[in-house]
């Protein structure tokens, strides 16, 4: 399973109703999953020995954007800053001292945007950290011993835009009831149980890679495309290859029922 897949897994887990939740603000926690990790790839650079990354980050949304997030702000914190470790310790960067994550309201940014400050700060002494504690999991961070001279603090402040969803999968009958996704523009979601697919699903009777739900031609709906599956995609009980999604359509794979929902506000 992917990084985001597991973080998606672990939100779902340690707050009650984490997929049935509209995020109708326009940023998905997800989204600061992805915007973190590139904030962090932006941010690298090379010292003598090692590429480091920034081990400071500040997250800044707009009031409305924050306010499905607030009341579980800190578990949100804790679970970014272990997917950001794991990313991290993936690519092989390395910190200058230990990883912190911050999540704000802020009113001067703009609805839809995420504002990410990322900081190189040293450990306490100016050298840096050996071993820095992941403050989620107790867990040695990638050690930076060895880097000599450490890396000289720095600071970068970048704007994310969110594209705002079109449309959103519901899994609304099944063994991952109350799972769903977002539907961006200009981006297909795959469906399965693969860890690599958008929307995973532990149905034994769904195919690895099931179906695909892609913009149509004209970009004002999607299109649900059978891969093949060995089961079959079924809507209004007939087994379909290609088919046009409208508003409200349900369709079945396997024994999971998913609901094509084109209004996101409230």
């Amino acid at each position: 399973m992917n990084l985001l897949a597991r973080l998606e897994r672990r939100l779902e887990e340690a707050v009650e109703g984490f997929f049935s939740r509209r995020f109708s603000g326009h940023v998905h926690p997800l989204d600061l999953a992805r915007r973190l990790a590139r904030a962090a790839e932006e941010g690298r650079f090379d010292a003598i020995h090692h590429t480091y990354a920034p081990n400071r980050y500040a997250v800044a949304l707009h009031p409305r954007d924050f306010a499905p997030m607030a009341a579980w702000r800190d578990v949100l914190v804790q679970e970014l800053t272990t997917y950001l470790r794991e990313h991290l310790e993936e690519a092989g960067y390395r910190l200058a001292g230990p990883l912190a994550i911050t999540v704000e309201a802020r009113d001067e940014v703009t609805p839809g945007q995420i504002l990410v400050q990322t900081r190189v700060e040293q450990a306490a002494g100016g050298a840096p950290a050996a071993g820095a504690v992941s403050p989620t999991e107790g867990r040695p961070a990638p050690d930076v011993r060895g880097a000599s001279p450490g890396p000289p603090e720095r600071e970068e402040t970048q704007v994310f835009t969110v594209a705002r969803p079109q449309a959103r999968l519901a899994v609304v009958a099944g063994p991952d009831a109350g799972m769903a996704v977002l539907l961006l523009p200009g981006v297909a979601v795959t469906i399965g149980r693969r860890a690599e697919c958008d929307l995973v699903l532990t149905d034994p009777l769904v195919s690895r890679q099931h179906a695909r739900v892609e913009p149509a031609p004209d970009r004002r709906g999607h299109l649900l495309v059978d891969l093949g599956s060995t089961n079959g995609t079924l809507v209004g009980g007939e087994r379909i290859t290609r088919h046009p999604l409208q508003p409200g359509d349900r369709f079945v794979v396997g024994q999971t029922t998913v609901a094509y929902e084109r209004d996101l506000e409230g």
